[in-house]
């Protein structure tokens, strides 16, 4: 981080220069004003001595006249003094107080300085711990998250073998999935709980007892009963954990049809969430191309005609359209 030293206050004294100047000043007054002091007296002085010849014409001035004279110019001379003195002294205060109020507005402006860098570098200091908190809580955030991505994927691969799956069922769906919503124009932060939800998708089957979950042969009804409760049994585990809460579309509604034909709640058209509407063609796709105990994988093409025929009636048909082009993509890519 880049310090901003602060600058030196100095210490409030006389500056020798205001000084000189101000004594300098204050003489250049003092002598201005005593000479012109003395150019009125001195006129007054011989305007006294010519008025007292004018009114002693042709008559011998009285003796000690010149004393007489001099006694009435003398107050006139002090006073001219005195106000010399007091103007020049007036002058030399007015001049150092002009001097003072510059060194304080100086020492003002370098004190503001100095505040405004001591300011500027405990900002830095808060904006770097800032950036550093920031950064350690979207760390926090992202191990955090891992941590619960890799607890779901443990639980999705415990289901997936309790089930007679690879163990890579939830996965793979989870991926396709993903695609097939950012396509769809989804966010990345709905991506993110949409991949939870088909992480997810079968984990109320984790309520289902072992002897129908993994029966070999077709289920009775009263079986069924119970083997549809999986999706109710999926929300009631996960509407209780927050973070999970906003990946609970495809737990709960991925056996919705659209035209209503499905469970648990028997919702259709619009009326299932899109995430869920996603996911149901993904799981049918995955389902028909992946062998199973009962029987062979279908060829993609069989799947995929199959998916055509349900749209309008297990599929949404506008998410139907767009999966056949993310399939026909990949194809074109392989």
């Amino acid at each position: 981080m880049t310090e901003f030293p602060a600058p030196a206050v100095p210490e409030r004294k006389k500056d020798s220069t205001d000084h000189g100047s101000a004594i300098l000043l204050a003489l250049v007054v003092l002598i201005g004003l005593l000479f012109a002091w003395l150019v009125v007296v001195n006129t007054y002085e011989r305007a006294l001595v010519a008025e007292l010849k004018v009114k002693m014409l042709n008559q011998a001035p009285p003796e000690g006249w010149q004393a007489a004279v001099q006694g009435a110019v003398l107050p006139w001379r002090l006073g001219g003094v005195l106000v010399s003195l007091l103007a020049g002294g007036g002058v030399y205060l007015w001049k150092m107080r002009q001097a003072r109020q510059r060194r304080e507005a100086r020492s003002h402006a370098l004190q503001m300085q100095a505040d405004l860098a001591r300011t500027s570098q405990v900002l830095d200091e808060l904006e770097t711990l800032r950036r550093e908190l920031d950064w350690q809580v979207r760390q926090r955030t992202a191990d955090l998250s891992q941590a619960y991505d890799l607890t779901l994927e443990g639980w999705a691969r415990a289901i997936d073998l309790r089930d007679h799956e690879t163990g890579e069922h939830s996965a793979r769906l989870a991926r396709l999935t993903v695609i097939l919503a950012r396509s769809l124009k989804f966010s990345e932060e709905e991506l993110v709980h949409i991949r939870r939800g088909a992480i997810l998708h079968d984990v109320g089957k984790m309520g289902v007892p072992d002897n129908i979950l993994m029966k070999s042969g077709p289920l009775m009804d009263d079986e069924w009963l119970v083997m549809r409760q999986h999706p109710v049994i999926a929300n009631e585990m996960l509407s209780r954990i927050s973070f999970l809460a906003p990946a609970l579309d495809i737990p709960y509604c991925h056996h919705e049809k659209w035209d209503g034909s499905g469970y648990p709640r028997g919702l259709s058209g619009e009326q299932i969430p899109l995430a869920a509407r996603i996911f149901a063609v993904v799981d049918v796709w995955d389902s028909l191309t992946s062998d199973r105990p009962y029987r062979k994988a279908w060829t993609p093409e069989r799947a995929l005609g199959y998916i055509k025929e349900q749209a309008g009636k297990h599929f949404d048909p506008a998410v139907v359209e767009q999966f056949l082009k993310i399939v026909d993509i990949q194809e074109q890519a392989e």
